[in-house]
């Protein structure tokens, strides 16, 4: 089960939710929340109005249309509704009918806790460096399990921050330079960037350079592909969850991997999609239950897509249902957005906005 559910992110994967939530979600929720485009609409009575002062100030004839006036009916009101029908969705049902196990599930926490000790120890080992522990906490954050230790990493953080010169002193290793940046920085200690922007400015100059199909024989594949998405999407631009699994990938064909960190990487990913698969179990039957897709047929049916904002905003698993609660709100605003953008007239929204108003106060 664990493999099935690894591969169910897996670009491989059939369902491969991280691949196609990732290339889908921004297409429709750039449909959905952007600006709509206003009508043209042409006026009863043409005008000559301009910006400019007219060349007299004589009095123009002005040409009126006479237009008839009658009574509002049903079908009046429906052609005057922005009617503009959204795309399905692209998962339906699919997440109830996918089978959990939960013996599996308990497995999968056991071997966490056993692994978890052994993770530790390498962290806060007194026979490893500082630099040896900063390097290992941003391997940690790469594969998108540092929360497991987030005391362990603030007491090695607190310590080795009053050292930092003594760190870097004689350092030659850039990438050690910028991981020991990388690291003080995310948590939260001051750390002048003016060096990096050069350094990045140069390294994206020489990486471009190597993304192209003469250089990709001479690099490693894992690390070929690496480069290019980086190059596509910094990471801090990404969400958690799939830097992880594109990092859990590239750690994996890395030689010098260490064996322990890998498995315990790859168990937590498993675990937390096996949270998410339940997470969209309890809102895909929660939305059935509301039935408003077949009640309000105007709005976007968009479950899996408003939980997967939630998890790019916290994808830990402590915090499953805060992410289920998010999700749940986002779809009701997603409700309103679309009854605002799609189908309610402007005596229609703004009653509703009244509505919604008095609701606030």
């Amino acid at each position: 089960m664990s493999a099935e559910l690894y591969s169910l992110f897996s670009d491989g994967g059939r369902a491969s939710l991280s691949w196609w939530l990732f290339v889908a979600v921004p297409m429709t929720f750039r449909q959905g929340f952007a600006i709509p485009k206003t009508h043209q609409v042409a006026l009863c009575l043409n005008t000559s109005l301009s910006l400019f002062s007219p060349p007299s100030l004589a009095l123009k004839s002005m040409k009126h249309h006479l237009f008839c006036a009658k009574a509002t009916t049903g079908d009046d009101l429906k052609s005057s509704r922005p009617l503009k029908p959204f795309s399905p969705s692209l998962w339906g049902d699919h997440f109830l009918s996918v089978p959990l196990n939960g013996d599996e599930f308990d497995e999968l926490e056991k071997e966490i806790k056993f692994m978890k000790p052994l993770v530790r120890d390498m962290l806060m080992s007194s026979h490893s460096s500082d630099k040896e522990r900063i390097r290992l906490i941003q391997l940690l954050i790469s594969l998108g399990n540092s929360y497991h230790f987030g005391k362990e990493i603030e007491e090695i953080i607190n310590l080795s921050f009053p050292k930092l010169d003594n760190i870097i002193a004689g350092e030659d290793d850039l990438e050690t330079i910028s991981i020991i940046f990388e690291v003080f920085r995310l948590y939260g200690h001051n750390m002048s960037c003016d060096i990096m922007d050069e350094a990045l400015s140069f390294t994206r100059n020489h990486l471009e350079s190597l993304d192209g199909h003469n250089a990709s024989s001479a690099i490693a594949p894992h690390l070929f592909k690496h480069i290019q998405n980086a190059l596509y999407i910094s990471r801090y631009g990404n969400i958690e969850v799939l830097v992880a699994r594109e990092y859990i990938s590239y750690y994996e064909q890395d030689e010098s991997h260490n064996e322990i960190i890998l498995k315990f990487a790859k168990l937590n990913f498993n675990f937390c999609q096996f949270l998410c698969i339940q997470e969209l179990k309890t809102l895909t039957r929660w939305w059935k239950d509301l039935d408003l897709a077949s009640k309000l047929t105007h709005i976007r049916d968009r479950v899996v897509e408003c939980h997967f904002m939630s998890l790019g905003a916290y994808f830990e698993q402590q915090y499953s249902l805060g992410r289920i609660i998010v999700a749940k709100i986002t779809m009701i605003v997603v409700v309103v957005d679309d009854t605002y953008d799609a189908y309610a007239t402007l005596t229609e929204a703004i009653a509703l906005t009244e509505c919604l108003q008095r609701c606030m106060i």
